[in-house]
């Protein structure tokens, strides 16, 4: 989902490279493609600082806020694009260190209007460098805990639906075992040697939904997984609905 959104910052950054040379006349003293290499990095991280938003974020509205006051407002004041560093106070100026921007507007000056090669921007280059890797970091440890913390949830919701449909089980076994226990003497007094037969199949496969119902408690005592728990649970059902005189 990324590239795209590399590729149209890749074009917005021609456009106004374009339109800063031929329309206002700003000079490119230094290499084309040194230039193209470092827009390409400040794009990189400044995606990488979206999808961290992203993921710490829990909707839309509080993406777009936390990236406007937290992000479009600091690099814009902090950055020394409007304000120059050297007269702010030494608190915001130790704070301007972690943005960015900061680091790519020295690049372009260096590159741009003195014609400066990578032996020159090289430190600047390697603080985007390390800022793409802390905050990359970040993401997959953000990701990965949010989807440990997500699964947890999960589990334990599908866990208290499996132990109510325990109960629903054990509350069946019951009623069709009373069941059985009251018309046991209509078929055995009845003397009918096919009817006796069916009571006895019927009676069996109440014995096989016991012990499938007992397979359901081990699994969840045990900690089987949420397939296995469901799959032993549908076997528990049907046979039940087998257990019919």
């Amino acid at each position: 989902k990324v590239f795209p959104y590399i590729f149209l910052s890749v074009i917005n950054a021609a456009v106004i490279l374009l339109l800063g040379y031929f329309v206002f006349e700003m000079p490119i003293e230094g290499s084309l493609f040194l230039l193209a290499i470092e827009s390409v990095l400040f794009i990189i991280c400044s995606l990488a600082l979206g999808i961290l938003i992203s993921t710490l974020s829990n909707s839309q509205q509080t993406a777009m806020m936390i990236s406007l006051f937290g992000l479009m407002l600091p690099v814009i004041l902090l950055s020394g694009f409007i304000f120059p560093i050297s007269s702010m106070p030494l608190p915001l100026q130790a704070i301007s260190n972690i943005i960015p921007a900061k680091w790519f507007i020295i690049i372009i000056k260096a590159i741009m209007l003195k014609g400066a090669s990578f032996a020159v921007i090289w430190k600047e280059t390697l603080i985007l460098v390390g800022i793409i890797m802390i905050i990359s970091t970040i993401v997959v440890v953000a990701y990965v805990g949010f989807s440990i913390v997500s699964s947890g949830i999960t589990n334990e919701i599908s866990s208290g639906n499996q132990y109510d449909e325990l109960a629903e089980l054990k509350s069946s076994y019951s009623d069709l075992e009373s069941q059985f226990d009251g018309v046991k003497s209509l078929y055995y007094d009845n003397g009918d040697t096919a009817q006796v037969q069916k009571y006895n199949d019927a009676r069996l496969e109440l014995t096989k939904a016991d012990s499938a119902i007992q397979n359901v408690q081990s699994a969840l005592d045990s900690g089987k997984s949420s397939n296995e728990v469901d799959s032993r649970i549908d076997f528990a059902k049907e046979k039940l609905q087998n257990a019919t005189v």
